[in-house]
């Protein structure tokens, strides 16, 4: 390993010991924890809106439902009174209404599975978010408390730094294994989506 090779890795270690002493590892956890949780209220708010959209499309489906059994009866009536004329422009009104219910049918069926499966992977997240949190809390009680004896012992300082930043990265980890779940998520829902229609 060459001289120069091995000054610029120790300037890197340089820089990067100074970046982990101006960062205030407490801080980094809670705004973690914020991002985590604007994520999850943004996972809710789609939720609401797929729900939303699942029943404007169960109400046209039942709309388009009482059209079809309205024209049915009608075509039943013309038939009866061997009107054939109308009998044959009601059989051309069926058929497109007809197709039109079984699509918003499978539709309704599809957006029932995406909600589901999305409303699980909301719930997971929602969980391991809380378990974060709480850990998070107690990491931070633990430091509060173990400031106030630093000042005496320089090894109680020691393991004070080497215990935050143990918190921070599993911190860190958590968050972008959320967000990669997020993105993995929104890309399957896209797809599926555009398979769907």
């Amino acid at each position: 390993m060459g001289i120069m090779t091995r000054f610029v890795r120790l300037c890197k270690a340089d820089i990067h010991g100074v970046m982990d002493q101006m960062e205030d590892k407490g801080l980094l956890l809670k705004q973690h924890l914020r991002d985590m949780q604007e994520e999850l209220d943004k996972k809710e708010s789609r939720l609401a809106s797929m729900l939303a959209s699942r029943e404007e499309t169960e109400r046209e489906r039942e709309r388009r439902s009482r059209e079809y059994q309205a024209l049915e009866q009608d075509l039943a009536l013309a038939i009866a009174k061997e009107k054939d004329d109308i009998a044959r422009t009601l059989i051309r009104k069926l058929k497109p209404l007809g197709q039109h219910g079984d699509e918003l049918r499978r539709h309704v069926e599809a957006l029932d599975r995406d909600i589901a499966q999305f409303r699980t992977a909301v719930e997971e997240q929602r969980l391991l978010f809380e378990q974060l949190r709480l850990k998070a809390a107690e990491h931070l009680r633990r430091t509060e408390h173990m400031a106030g004896r630093v000042q005496a012992d320089p090894d109680a300082a020691m393991a004070h730094d080497l215990a935050v930043g143990h918190v921070g990265a599993a911190a860190t980890a958590a968050t972008e294994r959320f967000e990669s779940l997020s993105r993995f998520r929104r890309w399957r829902s896209a797809r599926m989506s555009v398979a769907v229609w």
